[in-house]
């Protein structure tokens, strides 16, 4: 055969086997599409033993017993002493401390004005100069130091109150 015969056979096959598909997908009964499933009845409940009545019943009674009880308790605080940890020592023997950097300032009045104003709230505030190079003068204003960080921890959220200024904590190198 030819090949324009052969694709029009072909063609006409494909056409006649969707025809057929739809023409009984459109003229399917109308009762099998719309007719709806039932939803099968739950079997009856199983018959439970009265000694599972009573243990379930002795139960409620015990969690309701128990949650009055807890109800009416008033823990009664405990206060425990605090016991410091003895302070890490670094490579020259010197305990390891902490400062709260409050600020950096290339102007050092700004520094020296913010020292003052955070020792006449009464804080052990103190500056330190440093120079970057390229005549970049630096001067960085601390609070501290203390040996434990839990307590410098505690003043950084006093002062942040008092000055709005939140420190951040850094080794104090003496």
């Amino acid at each position: 055969m030819e090949q324009p015969i052969r694709q029009r056979l072909v063609g006409a096959g494909v056409i006649l086997a969707l025809g057929i598909i739809l023409l009984t997908w459109i003229y399917e009964p109308v009762q099998t599409r719309s007719q709806a499933k039932l939803i099968p009845v739950a079997p009856p409940m199983p018959d439970v033993p009265a000694l599972v009545e009573q243990e379930r019943e002795l139960a409620l009674k015990l969690d309701q017993q128990a949650a009055k009880d807890r109800a009416y308790q008033i823990p009664e605080p405990v206060e425990e002493p605090e016991i410091s940890p003895k302070p890490r020592l670094d490579e020259k023997g010197v305990p390891e401390s902490w400062s709260l950097q409050m600020g950096v300032f290339a102007n050092r009045d700004n520094a020296k004005a913010l020292v003052q104003r955070l020792q006449k709230l009464g804080y052990k505030a103190y500056s330190r100069h440093w120079d970057q190079g390229g005549g970049k003068n630096m001067d960085g204003v601390y609070v501290g130091p203390m040996v434990y960080r839990k307590d410098l921890i505690k003043l950084r959220a006093n002062l942040k109150k008092k000055v709005n200024i939140k420190g951040v904590l850094v080794r104090y190198h003496p």
